[in-house]
């Protein structure tokens, strides 16, 4: 009897043992993470770098973060990413800031012409070190945890017809532009048209406009512009920066462990990931370009972006103006941002 006894109790201690294993297994699931940006999910954003980031956490979280990543903005708009992460509508955003024109008005000077970073990867570290030296631009993201920033590559000149081998051979072309830096392509004499990037195929094969600007990925961003745009200017003429924050909420929910794996692939990592992306496929372009017969590729002189840049003076006067009229040292911020965009083009 005693014997049955003792059996009883360890299959009955088994079998608790065993409910307890399951439960725990079916109670412990992973933190789901929304990740949303606005590329398609064919697109290199969502290819190169989203996926790829994405999934070193999850490995290195060892199954304890879940991401859900949404491409195309399907959970907001694109001109309201920096809201819905700022009030939780989505966990995390890769997002970009000039579609919230004046949300940072500090942080624009990163978007001001010429001002000498030569790839995506220059001008990304060049604003992520504005944004750890310079309070004024960290305070316009506090409502947001910031992982990174990285800009997209800089914007260079494409036309159909002419040429432009020098400033003075904008004089009077009609050429296609966002439309915050439609002004500066003004002040070099051309004339700025403002259109949908599926419009702009047609718009160069009837002559309503004589070129773009447009980065080296978009070449081959399926628009088609490389059949009907021979000439390339190399100008580098803005940038602007995207972002890859994650609610405050959100961030703070998660264990200090997960929290030490974000960080560890945030920061300068994530500046390397993505704008080492960016680069690498402006290169592909270019090379791809550069395969077909009646191409032309040329580079400014010195002295002729030395002349744009005094151009673009209104402009830096404006933008010091009216940061300064915040009490702000708005010359000491510009002298700045052109010194590093210098420093890390080298």
């Amino acid at each position: 009897m005693k014997i049955k006894r003792l059996l009883f109790c360890v299959i009955l201690m088994l079998l608790a043992s065993s409910i307890g294993s399951g439960y725990a297994q079916t109670t412990t699931k992973p933190i789901e993470i929304s990740f949303m940006h606005y590329m398609p999910a064919t697109h290199i954003v969502h290819i190169n770098m989203v996926l790829p980031w994405v999934k070193m956490i999850e490995e290195n979280t060892k199954g304890k973060v879940k991401f859900n990543a949404v491409p195309g903005a399907l959970l907001a708009k694109a001109e309201d990413f920096i809201y819905a992460v700022s009030a939780g509508t989505v966990d995390m955003v890769h997002g970009y800031s000039g579609y919230t024109p004046g949300r940072f008005p500090v942080s624009d000077v990163s978007s001001l012409p010429f001002l000498g970073a030569n790839s995506t990867m220059a001008a990304s570290k060049a604003f992520m070190e504005l944004w750890r030296t310079v309070p004024e631009i960290a305070n316009e993201w506090k409502d947001i945890k910031i992982l990174w920033f990285e800009t997209h590559p800089p914007m260079q000149l494409h036309t159909s017809k002419k040429p432009v081998r020098a400033l003075s051979d904008l004089k009077g072309l009609k050429i296609k532009i966002a439309g915050k830096p439609a002004p500066y392509l003004k002040s070099l004499e051309a004339t700025p048209i403002i259109m949908a990037s599926g419009e702009v195929y047609e718009a160069l094969s009837k002559g309503v406009i004589d070129g773009t600007i447009y980065p080296w990925t978009e070449m081959r961003g399926g628009w088609r512009l490389e059949e009907l745009s021979f000439y390339h200017t190399e100008l580098n003429f803005y940038t602007m920066p995207f972002f890859v924050a994650m609610n405050w909420k959100k961030w703070n929910s998660l264990p200090t462990d997960v929290q030490a794996v974000f960080e560890k692939f945030s920061g300068n990592f994530g500046v390397e990931l993505f704008a080492k992306a960016w680069d690498h496929d402006v290169k592909d372009a270019l090379e791809w370009v550069k395969k077909m017969p009646k191409h032309e590729f040329i580079s400014l002189s010195r002295s002729e972006l030395e002349k744009a840049r005094d151009l673009m003076k209104p402009h830096y006067d404006k933008w010091i103006s009216d940061i300064s009229a915040k009490g702000i040292n708005a010359k000491a911020i510009l002298d700045k941002t052109i010194r590093l965009s210098e420093q890390y083009s080298k």
